[in-house]
């Protein structure tokens, strides 16, 4: 008997379509892809993954976040100092030394 991977990329598309209102959800980035963009728009991406045993199978997923335009960007917010400095709830904690694991 054959088993083959589950189509994660199918029941995600479909999960998120239901969920995203006002957001375009596909699996292919659109040929015709402009900014500014009229809506968000999320790709969904199934990267594979090998079948572990007979039915079991590890599948990894990609996704894409597409939203806004670089044009109305106005703050650095997608930089870990501004963000901290912005927001006093977000604790990135990336300044601080991490002690050698061995």
């Amino acid at each position: 008997m054959i088993y083959l991977p589950p189509d994660m990329e199918l029941w995600l598309t479909t999960w998120l379509r239901a969920r995203l209102n006002g957001v375009r959800v596909t699996n292919k980035e659109p040929a015709d892809l402009s900014t500014p963009l009229s809506q968000p728009l999320v790709i969904i991406r199934d990267d594979g993954g090998p079948q572990l045993a007979m039915r079991t199978f590890d599948r990894s997923l990609g996704v894409t976040i597409h939203a806004g335009s670089k044009t109305t960007d106005t703050s650095p917010s997608n930089t870990r100092s501004s963000a901290s400095s912005n927001n006093p709830t977000i604790q990135t904690g990336w300044h601080q030394p991490r002690s050698k694991p061995w």
